[in-house]
C-alpha cells in the first residue's frame, strides 16, 4: 500500500493542495483574493477523474455549478447541479450586492460568510445568506436574500 500525503504548492495569490492515498489523489484550487474553489478526484490507477466540483466561499463551503463523477474509463456516470433551485443565481447575486449596496461579496476582505439553502421548508423558496463586515470591529450586517427572485427579504446589523 502506498503511503498517504499532502502537498501544499502556492504562487502569488493561488492555493493548490495535493492529498494522495492509496485509491485516489484530490486537488484542490482556490486564490486568496476571490472566493471560489475547485476540487477534483482522480483514481490513482488510471490517472483517470474520479470527479470534480466547485465551491464558493471558504468559511462555510457552498458547492455551485456542476458535480461530476467518472468511472475509471473516464465516462460520465453521475453529476448533478447544486445551482438548479435557484432562479437567481450566485452570479447575480454579485451583481445585486454591488449594484443596491456597493459591495463585492467576491472579495474576501468585505464578506464574513455567503451561504445558500433550501431546507426551510415553511418558506418553500430557497435562500442567501450574506453576512458583512462593517467599520465597526464585531459588527456585522446580515441580509437574508429570496433565491428566486433575488429580492431582500431581512436587512439587521449584529
Amino acid at each position: 500500500a502506498l503511503a498517504s500525503y499532502e502537498k501544499y504548492l502556492m504562487k502569488v495569490d493561488y492555493r493548490v493542495t495535493i492529498q494522495k492515498g492509496d485509491e485516489a489523489k484530490k486537488k484542490k484550487k482556490s486564490n486568496i483574493t476571490n472566493p471560489y474553489i475547485y476540487l477534483y478526484a482522480y483514481y490513482m490507477k488510471s490517472k483517470t477523474l474520479a470527479g470534480s466540483s466547485n465551491f464558493f466561499f471558504f468559511f462555510f463551503l457552498q458547492q455551485i455549478g456542476i458535480q461530476s463523477s467518472y468511472n475509471e474509463l473516464g465516462k460520465l456516470i453521475e453529476e448533478k447541479n447544486w445551482d438548479k433551485p435557484y432562479k437567481f443565481s450566485i452570479q447575480d447575486l454579485i451583481k445585486k450586492f454591488k449594484k443596491e449596496y456597493n459591495v463585492d461579496i467576491e472579495n474576501r476582505k468585505n464578506v464574513k460568510k455567503v451561504e445558500r439553502f433550501e431546507f426551510i421548508k415553511a418558506l418553500n423558496i430557497p435562500l442567501y445568506m450574506v453576512s458583512l463586515k462593517t467599520d465597526i470591529g464585531n459588527e456585522w450586517l446580515y441580509y437574508l436574500v429570496n433565491g428566486n427572485t433575488g429580492k431582500t427579504l431581512y436587512e439587521r446589523k449584529f
